[in-house]
């Protein structure tokens, strides 16, 4: 097995909208896209308090780049891979899927590989709006690079 170096573009992608200039208290609950439903209740794209990896965004990658294993010698692995998933109200990481996958009746070995790490993330600390804990939709590209 070859090694892999994983770099996060961006943190959140935040789909289908970004919110400019605006201070996260001045954000009325009604401009909040809201995109999917969990448990019975909203999953929300932005909120005043985005949920956070442990450690933030730095242990967030070394987690990813440090768990990352598969056989390359299978596939071409210089490209880039969106993972979304929904941290819900206790911090879990659900619904995992890879969003454009490669090949839409199966995944690669990346894929699979990626979706494995996301799916066994230790709990985040969740996303509050209006003092309240929400789940909200997180959107990570993923660049993979031979090393």
């Amino acid at each position: 097995m070859s090694k892999v170096c994983v770099t996060i573009v961006l943190m959140t992608l935040l789909l289908p909208f970004t919110i400019i200039g605006q201070h996260a208290d001045s954000i009325e609950q009604d401009s909040i896209a809201k995109i999917d439903t969990l448990y019975g209740k909203q999953v929300y794209n932005i909120v005043e308090d985005m949920p956070e990896f442990p450690g933030g965004e730095s242990e967030l990658r070394k987690y990813l780049a440090s768990n990352i294993s598969f056989d390359t010698s299978k596939e071409n692995i210089n490209s880039r891979v969106y993972v979304t998933f929904i941290i819900d109200t206790n911090g879990t990481v659900v619904n995992a899927s890879i969003v454009q996958q490669k090949n839409p009746d199966k995944l690669t070995a990346l894929e699979e590989s990626l979706l494995d790490i996301v799916k066994s993330m230790p709990d985040w600390i969740p996303g509050e709006h209006f003092g309240e804990k929400v789940s909200v939709r997180y959107t990570i590209p993923l660049n993979i690079h031979l090393q």
